[in-house]
């Protein structure tokens, strides 16, 4: 083959090495881009939905869904026995929850999925004004759940105001009712007494 036909064939075939190369280079940026724009718009979503009480979009995983253990519990809340102190002088509340090893462990798993809500900024019942509460002041709560031996469960919650402690009261008792009636006490919407609104208005604000 003559030398210039040789050089027009190098030529062309570095042209197409170079425009497949330009093309590769732009899909994988396209691609890159539009995980990257995924992420955003999950994230985005979790903050859009800030107070309307949407639970799924909040990545709060475990065995099983913020659902399924909500109504599993509900429909089971027989099967607990607990003791509730309070300690007003440390600000401080403490449970202790024992039941069959399988059903304290969906109610640690539930524990940890409610505050996982509450700490990017949910609401597991928006509509109600006891919950709005108890998600307004959820920053000056400290919630620390452990498991001692199988079949128990102990969780102390520490308030560091106290508003926050009548809250986490507050909350306690409609807990208390969860465990003794189940759906019956989750029909009911918890209203706030004047006084405890009125020690809360730096932190909460009815319908909010």
């Amino acid at each position: 083959m003559e030398a210039w036909k040789t050089i027009l064939v190098v030529i062309a075939v570095a042209l197409v090495i170079a425009g497949a190369s330009v093309t590769y280079m732009k899909l994988r940026s396209e691609a890159n881009t539009a995980t990257t724009t995924t992420r955003m718009m999950t994230t985005g979503m979790g903050h859009s939905q800030e107070g309307q009480g949407g639970m799924g979009e909040f990545e709060c995983g475990g065995e099983h869904t913020v659902g399924q253990n909500i109504n599993w519990l509900l429909d089971n809340h027989g099967l607990f026995n607990f003791t509730y102190q309070e300690f007003p002088e440390n600000l401080t509340i403490r449970w202790v929850i024992t039941g069959p090893a399988g059903a304290i462990n969906r109610l640690a798993e539930h524990i940890e999925q409610m505050e996982c809500i509450l700490e990017k900024g949910g609401n597991p019942r928006a509509w109600d004004p006891a919950f709005q509460l108890d998600a307004a002041v959820s920053p000056y709560v400290d919630t620390t759940v452990r498991m001692v031996g199988e079949g128990r469960l102990v969780v102390v919650k520490v308030a560091a105001n106290e508003c926050a402690y009548q809250a986490m009261r507050a909350h306690a008792e409609i807990v208390q009712g969860f465990f003794k009636t189940g759906r019956v006490e989750a029909s009911k919407t918890h209203e706030l007494p004047q006084d405890l609104v009125e020690l809360c208005k730096n932190y909460y604000s009815p319908g909010r």
